[in-house]
């Protein structure tokens, strides 16, 4: 097996391996997930729904009279309800393996019962043998890991908004207006984010994004934390607000191609997500470098990378900002100012 697998690296191209080797690069020093990875979070979730939502059970019969309906019906309202539901990067599937996997459970059961269903359910798999260990509950906010992966799940009541709609994603933005300005806001977000999913379904997307994502840590830019943001930091809506244009890109591109009668042409080697990714890479960062890096304080634009680069030249692009010091990948001098005590 061992021959045959040198066989199969030595019959690469150059190109091919430098595409791998970058690949590699930024699933082991930049923590890129790769799709076991992303399947074993699925799964994982999926179990969790079954131990954090509450949805009725019971379901009407064809032959059943109108009133034992009726008195169903008004049992399932009296019910409780929640659904849990990926948010963040979590939706959008860009979650790198060292961050936490955001999620939210709209409900109709008050805080304080939701967090005693939580424990419960810590209990229940803990006593079965599995993994569920829990870092830290705050009013509504729950960080815990579940069968290997960190989660943050934070806790919406919100019962007009559940009985409406328990899916959520569907609800109508007339009852989204009829919900508190709190709630509002997280439902938005995960509609939004949702949507954006099939965006970033595509490998080479994906691939842009985690590359992104490690040119901004290479230069002590990048922040998991939204809440930490500042003129001189990016967080991950901050990239996926450059990385927006490359959506438009694709419809003009496609548009064009149909006004010409041709089939529209996408990046090719779907299979190699470097092969196409070098394809937006060059337009991603010039956005970066006329929205972001072009302003004040940064004193300085970022040269822009040349749109025939290959595989290589995007591992020297990263290389560079990796190497480069503190005081470079800034654009700032350093200064510290220590008041020391005087001698006696």
């Amino acid at each position: 097996m061992a021959d045959t697998n040198l066989i199969a690296k030595l019959s690469l191209s150059p190109a091919q391996q430098d595409s791998n080797r970058l690949m590699k690069h930024l699933e082991e020093n930049y923590n890129m997930p790769n799709e076991e990875w992303w399947n074993s979070v699925d799964a994982a979730f999926q179990h969790l729904r079954t131990l954090l939502e509450k949805r009725p059970n019971e379901a009407f019969e064809d032959d059943e009279d109108p009133q034992s309906i009726s008195a169903q019906a008004a049992r399932a309202d009296a019910l409780p309800l929640v659904s849990l539901l990926p948010s963040g990067s979590h939706a959008m599937q860009l979650t790198a393996t060292n961050e936490d996997l955001q999620c939210v459970a709209f409900g109709t059961i008050s805080v304080e019962r939701y967090v005693d269903i939580f424990w419960e359910a810590v209990i229940k798999v803990q006593d079965d043998g599995g993994k569920f260990m829990v870092y830290q509950v705050e009013t509504s906010s729950f960080w815990f890991n579940f069968e290997g992966h960190n989660f943050h799940l934070h806790y919406v009541c919100c019962e007009n908004l559940v009985r409406k709609c328990p899916g959520i994603l569907n609800v109508s933005d007339e009852t989204v207006r009829e919900a508190d300005g709190h709630t509002q806001k997280i439902v938005e977000g995960i509609k939004r984010d949702t949507k954006k999913r099939a965006f970033f379904s595509k490998r080479y997307q994906r691939a842009s994004f985690h590359y992104l994502r490690a040119w901004t840590i290479a230069r002590g830019i990048y922040t998991p934390n939204h809440r930490l943001t500042s003129t001189r930091t990016l967080s991950i809506q901050g990239l996926i607000k450059i990385m927006d244009p490359q959506e438009l890109l694709d419809i003009k591109t496609e548009r064009a191609a149909l006004r010409r009668g041709l089939k529209p042409e996408y990046p090719a080697n779907l299979e190699n997500p470097v092969f196409s990714m070098y394809h937006n890479v060059s337009d991603i960062f010039q956005n970066l470098n006329e929205k972001v890096l072009s302003l004040p304080p940064y004193p300085q634009p970022l040269p822009t990378i040349d749109t025939e680069c290959r595989p290589a030249q995007l591992s020297i692009v990263l290389q560079k900002a990796e190497d480069g010091s503190v005081h470079s990948n800034l654009q700032m001098p350093l200064y510290i100012q220590v008041s020391m005590p005087s001698s006696l």
